[in-house]
């Protein structure tokens, strides 16, 4: 069954991978379930089942969230997981936004866009940063008179 994710990047570099390119999607509309009085991941309980193996997080080599296909599962520790998301460009360290520094007049014209009713979320695409940041100058949290 192919997943409803399944992609034609996701295809390329699961080829390029050597990784089985055929996804398998969870049919379920979640991918977590309870099973007595515990939560589960679909992907994690299909994968120790499967393996008898109990890691510290199960990725997806497909990177395909839904996906349970054993060939796409890999254990890991969360340092693996974060070095696997770093590599495939998926993690948010790093990037501009995250260690941005505003000058002064850069927080002044913030709070004058959203005095006059820009939307936060413009703000934020404008001057790369998060909306968070934004709402804590709006606020006064960070930067204030």
């Amino acid at each position: 069954m192919k997943s409803i994710w399944f992609d034609k990047i996701s295809y390329d570099r699961n080829i390029e991978l050597g990784i089985d390119s055929e996804c398998h999607g969870c049919s379920s509309r979640y991918s977590q379930f309870r099973r007595e009085g515990k939560r589960w991941l679909v992907h994690r309980y299909v994968y120790m089942q499967a393996t008898g193996e109990s890691p510290e997080v199960v990725m997806h080599l497909c990177d395909n969230p839904k996906c349970i296909n054993l060939n796409h599962l890999k254990g890991g520790t969360f340092k693996d997981n974060s070095v696997d998301m770093k590599l495939k460009g998926r993690s948010t360290l790093g990037n501009s936004h995250s260690n941005r520094v505003l000058a002064s007049d850069e927080v002044r014209r913030i709070r004058n866009e959203i005095r006059n009713g820009s939307k936060s979320c413009d703000v934020a695409r404008k001057y790369d940063i998060s909306r968070q940041l934004v709402y804590m100058i709006k606020s006064g949290r960070i930067w204030s008179d």
